[in-house]
């Protein structure tokens, strides 16, 4: 069971955060962390820092935990990773991701998560080699067919035997190749409807 002290947390601060994971998503994703007491928690795509700073608190309470927070900041990266018109014209002219991406930072400094929380500017092709073993890993990055199916195959397989998977946004149909394999080497274990439908997973 999460910590009262965490939980009151993430529901106070996310709502005050940009951003898409929910407050209910974010105590799933902490309590994952401390049930398996995972010491390298990745986290592609961070955007303000939603899902991070969650993750942050739940190794700050393990004390030995680190969190990897992988995103690019950039409209180009964003919007390669988009495969719909409407989605890409947003992260190109509307979406400020150099605020965006000051917005995660400050959170992390404002938590005091700097010991735990370490923030990778990197397209997540780039930095997989930074992994050799995942204790916990939480997918939120390009949506579009081909970059969520790379991130699942460079990262998925450093994920340990036992830890979970969560994999954001599951029910696109960008994603379904990508949601097939995982479920090619998990177990599927939570599924959390809000504005879109996200999958926690057990790694076999």
């Amino acid at each position: 069971m999460l910590p009262k002290h965490i939980k009151e947390a993430i529901e106070h601060y996310l709502v005050h955060m940009d951003g898409w994971t929910s407050p209910a998503r974010a105590c799933e994703i902490a309590e994952c962390i401390l049930e398996t007491q995972a010491k390298v928690c990745v986290d592609i795509g961070v955007f303000a820092g939603r899902s991070t700073i969650a993750m942050g608190f739940a190794a700050r309470q393990l004390g030995n935990s680190k969190v990897y927070g992988i995103d690019p900041w950039t409209p180009e990266a964003a919007s390669d990773n988009d495969d719909n018109k409407e989605g890409i014209d947003w992260w190109k002219e509307k979406a400020n991701l150099e605020d965006i991406q000051r917005q995660a930072i400050r959170a992390v400094w404002d938590h005091h998560l700097e010991p735990w929380v370490i923030m990778i500017r990197s397209k997540s092709e780039y930095v997989y080699q930074l992994f050799p073993e995942i204790e916990f890993l939480n997918i939120d990055g390009g949506h579009s067919e081909v970059a969520s199916c790379r991130d699942v195959e460079l990262y998925l397989p450093r994920v340990k035997p036992d830890c979970y998977v969560c994999m954001d946004d599951a029910s696109w149909p960008s994603t379904q190749k990508a949601v097939k394999m995982i479920e090619e080497q998990c177990d599927l274990v939570n599924v959390t409807k809000a504005e879109t439908e996200s999958r926690t997973y057990k790694k076999r």
